[in-house]
C-alpha cells in the first residue's frame, strides 16, 4: 500500500503542475474511430463510452499479449491475463459475463460455436500487427446483434504504408523461456496496398495449477502460439476500395487437473478467417458490404482421453449511410449469421438482422443517436432491441452524456440441439443497459466520470439433478450490475500519467418456477468491487523514456472443486497490487529496443483459486521499421 500512496503522490503532482501543456487531447478527439456508429466518425462525436488504445500506446504500455493491454483498460479485467500464459483468459467488460462480450477484428465479428458461450479463444490472437484496440461500452446489440450486451473490442491491425515497401519486425526473450518473433511487409503500389505478417511465440510457463505445499513437484505448463495474416485492397476511386483477407493460427498449451491439482493435460486449437470488404465513401453517401467466414478446431487431450470440437461462422453484412441534411444522416444496415458445430452435424442456427441508426445534430454541441433492431432466429423466433444516447458540450472542454440501450444474446447451437442437456425451447438472453457521465478534455488533459446500471434477463445456465445427475440448459438466472468508473489522463511532450478507478457491485439470481427470487451470489465471481490503475511516463530524452505503471485489485469471490472432498468449495481471494516497470530506447530512427519488468515487487496471489501467477519476470526486445 506505501508504494501505491507515493505513486499516487507523484501521479497528482503531476497532473496538477502539467507542464508543457500541447494540444495532444484536442488532436486525439479528431481521431476517427469505427465502432461507434460501424463508419468512420471524429471520437469528440461519440455519444458512448469508448477507449481508443492507439499503436503508440501499445508500444510504450509494455505489454505484450492482447489479454495484459485489455487487463490495464478501466472497466474491463480479463482473469488469468497474469496466470501462466496456457491458462484460459476471460473479459469481464464492465462486471459482464465473458460471452457478453463481442470480440471484432477491424469491425468484424470472430466467432467459436462450439466454446461455452461462443467466445472466441483469446490466446490464439496476437498482439503483433494491431494498429488499434477500440472499446465501445455497454448494451449494442442494435448495431452488432449477438452478444454485443456488455459491449464489443474492436482490434483494427496496420494497413498498408505510405512507402511501396515496410519491413517490421520484432524480436524478444525473456523469463520462463519465453520468446516473440515477427516480420511482417506492408506498403502501397499507386491504387494497390497490402500488408503480411507472421508471428510466433512461445514460454516453458510455470504450473498452471498452484503447489500449495511446494513440495509436489508440480511441472511446467508451457504454450506455443502461431499466427499468420495478409491482407490487400484496391482502391477503384478515392471513393471507393475493395479488400480482401485472411488469417490463420494456431494455439498448443498444457494444462493441470485443476485448482491445486497437477496434470499432464493437453489444448490445441487452430482457426482460420478469410474475408473481403467493398467500402464507398462518397461526399453524402458512405456505404459497406462485407462478408467474413471462422472457422475453428479445438481438442482437449486428458485421461478421459480426447475430445475434438469444430465449429463454423460465417457471416454477411451490408449497410449504407446518407446524410440527409448536415445535421441527420442515417445508416440502414442489414447482416445475416450462419453457426455450424460438429456435434450437430445436421442442423445449423441463422440469425438475420434488419437494423437502422440515426445520428442527428440539433445544434454543434449536441449530439443525438437513436437506433432499432430487428432479428430472426432459425429456432426462437424473432426480438428486437433498440437505444438512445446523447452527448452535449456544456462549456469548452467539458460535456455530459448519457443513453439507454438494450441487448441480447441468442442461445449456442450446442444448447438448443447439443449432446448435452439441449434445450429447443431456449429464448434468447435479453438486456437493458442505462449510463450517465460527464468528461472534461482540454489540452494535454482529460477526465471523464461514468456510472452504469445494467440487467440481464433469462440468463442461460446447465442445471443438474443432484441425485440423478441428470440435466440439461434453461434459461434460469438473472445478473445485475451497477458500476462507476473515474478516468485521468494527462499528455506532453515529456510526461504522460494516468489514473483510473472503478467501483462494482452486482448479484446474480435465480428466479424459481413459482417466479420467486433466490440470491445465489451477492458478489460477482472473481471480479473486485474496487480496482485503481495508474502509470507514469517520463521521456527522459528524445530517445529514452520510462514508464512505470500499477494495478491494484480488491477481494474477489471464488468457488473451487475440491479434488480431495469432490465439493465445491468458496474461498475469498485476497487484495493485490502489482507493479511494471519499462525501459525504451530508441537506438536509430528505424530501430527500438525495450526492456520490460513485471511484477516488479515479486507479489504473490490467486487471479483464480488454486491457480499460480507470474513473479517477477524480464523481457528484453528490438523492434524495427525499415522503408
Amino acid at each position: 500500500m506505501r508504494h501505491f500512496i507515493i505513486s499516487l503522490g507523484i501521479l497528482c503532482g503531476i497532473v496538477t503542475y502539467l507542464p508543457g501543456q500541447d494540444t495532444m487531447s484536442d488532436s486525439l478527439s479528431e481521431q476517427l474511430i469505427i465502432s461507434a456508429t460501424k463508419l468512420a466518425t471524429p471520437l469528440k462525436a461519440s455519444t458512448k463510452p469508448i477507449n481508443v488504445i492507439t499503436r503508440e500506446e501499445i508500444e510504450r504500455s509494455g505489454q505484450t499479449t492482447l489479454a495484459t493491454l485489455l487487463h490495464q483498460q478501466t472497466g474491463l479485467i480479463v482473469n488469468g491475463s497474469t496466470s501462466n500464459p496456457s491458462r484460459n483468459q476471460t473479459i469481464y467488460l464492465q462486471g459482464a459475463r465473458a460471452e457478453h462480450t463481442l470480440i471484432l477484428i477491424d469491425g468484424m465479428p470472430v466467432k467459436d460455436p462450439s466454446a461455452i458461450g461462443g467466445t472466441f479463444d483469446l490466446r490464439a490472437l496476437s498482439l503483433q500487427g494491431v494498429e488499434r484496440v477500440e472499446i465501445l461500452k455497454g448494451s449494442q446489440s442494435t448495431l452488432y446483434g449477438s452478444e454485443a450486451i456488455a459491449g464489443v473490442i474492436n482490434i483494427i491491425t496496420q494497413q498498408g504504408s505510405d512507402a511501396p515497401v515496410t519491413v517490421t519486425g520484432h524480436a524478444a526473450g525473456g523469463s520462463y523461456d519465453s520468446y516473440t518473433q515477427q516480420v511482417g511487409v506492408h506498403g502501397t503500389l499507386d491504387r494497390f496496398d497490402y500488408r503480411a505478417n507472421i508471428s510466433w511465440d512461445q514460454s516453458a510457463g510455470i504450473s498452471e495449477a498452484l503447489d500449495e505445499t511446494g513440495t509436489g513437484g508440480f511441472d511446467e505448463d508451457g504454450f506455443e502460439q502461431r499466427n499468420m495474416d495478409f491482407r490487400s485492397a484496391y482502391r477503384f476511386s478515392d471513393a471507393t476500395s475493395l479488400s480482401a483477407f485472411s488469417r490463420l493460427g494456431s494455439y498448443d498449451a498444457r494444462y493441470d487437473d485443476g485448482s491445486y491439482t497437477d496434470g499432464t493435460n493437453r489444448y490445441e486449437s487452430s482457426y482460420y478467417t478469410i474475408g473481403s470488404q467493398l467500402q464507398h465513401e462518397g461526399d453524402r453517401f458512405r456505404g459497406l458490404v462485407q462478408y467474413n467466414y471462422t472457422d475453428t478446431e479445438r481438442q482437449f487431450e486428458s485421461m478421459w482421453g480426447i475430445t475434438p470440437y469444430d465449429a463454423g461462422h460465417h457471416q454477411i453484412e451490408a449497410l449504407g449511410a446518407y446524410d440527409v441534411s448536415s445535421s441527420v444522416n442515417l445508416t440502414i444496415g442489414t447482416s445475416y449469421q450462419d453457426y455450424s458445430i460438429s456435434d450437430v452435424p445436421d442442423k445449423s442456427n441463422t440469425l438475420w438482422g434488419l437494423y437502422s441508426n440515426l445520428l442527428f445534430t440539433p445544434v454543434s454541441a449536441w449530439t443525438v443517436q437513436a437506433g432499432v433492431r430487428y432479428n430472426d432466429h432459425s429456432t426462437y423466433g424473432t426480438n428486437s432491441t433498440y437505444e438512445l444516447s446523447t452527448k452535449y458540450d456544456l462549456t469548452e472542454g467539458w460535456y455530459i452524456m448519457g443513453g439507454y440501450s438494450t441487448g441480447f444474446k441468442a442461445p449456442q447451437l450446442a444448447q438448443l440441439f447439443g449432446p448435452f442437456g439441449a434445450n429447443p425451447e431456449l429464448v434468447p438472453e435479453e438486456s437493458r443497459y442505462i449510463y450517465g457521465g460527464w468528461g472534461y478534455t482540454t489540452g494535454g488533459l482529460t477526465a471523464s466520470l461514468q456510472y452504469f446500471d445494467r440487467s440481464v434477463d433469462d440468463l442461460i445456465d446447465y442445471v443438474s439433478d443432484p441425485v440423478t445427475f441428470e440435466g440439461g440448459y434453461v434459461n434460469i438466472s438473472r445478473q445485475d450490475d451497477q458500476g462507476l468508473e473515474l478516468s485521468l489522463d494527462y499528455r506532453s511532450s515529456v510526461w504522460s500519467a494516468g489514473l483510473g478507478f472503478e467501483y462494482l457491485t452486482g448479484q446474480t439470481v435465480v428466479v424459481n418456477a413459482d417466479d420467486s427470487e433466490t440470491v445465489t451470489s451477492e458478489d460477482l465471481l472473481r471480479r473486485p468491487k474496487s480496482r485503481i490503475t495508474a502509470h507514469v511516463q517520463y521521456q527522459a530524452a528524445d530517445d529514452l523514456h520510462i514508464r512505470l505503471s500499477s494495478q491494484r485489485l480488491g477481494e474477489r469471490e471464488d468457488l473451487f472443486f475440491n479434488s480431495t472432498t469432490f465439493a465445491t468449495d468458496a474461498k475469498t481471494l485476497d487484495v493485490y497490487q502489482t507493479w511494471d516497470l519499462q525501459l525504451g530506447y530508441q537506438i536509430y530512427d528505424d530501430l527500438y529496443s525495450y526492456i520490460n519488468v513485471n511484477n516488479l515487487f515479486d507479489a504473490t496471489y490467486e487471479e483464480v483459486a488454486g491457480y499460480s501467477v507470474l513473479g517477477r519476470n524480464l523481457r528484453v526486445g528490438i523492434r524495427f521499421n525499415i522503408q
